[in-house]
């Protein structure tokens, strides 16, 4: 093969998306819960300012792992993870508030903003979830937040939790 040609061959092949790890997650067909709703609002709503931002969010979550968290974050909340952050589950427009929002597909690229499941301590008075927003391949931001919930809303702490930026 000339030189010119298998360069090109090579340039295709790894420019050509992958499959990844998150492509093997399994999808949990169950409805989001009530709390699991409210504290996505109470993020989306935060997170576009009010609602006053336009927003793309993939349309799916991810799971909630140990790299995402730290003794810190969690201390003294009883926030465990277990088998039911391993999954993601489909967000449905229905359910997430803000007219401002719209949902797309995963990509491989994951251009937008991704929500991680949401964890729990037993009790359901803190709960934790993880951010991602993708927005290029040397672009993006993403942190863990923890919510306790105060007088039936859940409102964000002001634990200190992973985050990144590129």
């Amino acid at each position: 093969m000339p030189p010119t040609k298998l360069l090109i061959l090579i340039i295709l092949l790894s420019c050509t998306p992958r499959p990844s790890a998150q492509d093997a997650t399994p999808l949990d067909l169950s409805p989001l819960s009530a709390d699991q709703i409210s504290i996505y609002n109470a993020f989306l709503a935060s997170y576009t300012v009010g609602g006053r931002h336009r927003l793309n969010l993939i349309n799916q979550t991810y799971p909630l792992r140990p790299k995402d968290l730290s003794a810190d974050c969690l201390q003294g909340t009883g926030v465990a993870l277990g088998p039911a952050n391993s999954a993601a589950h489909h967000l449905d427009s229905q359910a997430l508030a803000g007219s401002n929002i719209t949902l797309i597909d995963p990509t491989p690229l994951e251009t937008g903003l991704r929500l991680s499941e949401v964890a729990f301590d037993p009790s359901h008075r803190y709960a934790v979830m993880s951010y991602r927003y993708h927005c290029g391949s040397l672009c993006g931001h993403g942190s863990t937040v923890v919510y306790e919930k105060k007088d039936g809303k859940w409102q964000p702490t002001k634990r200190k939790c992973p985050a990144w930026i590129s």
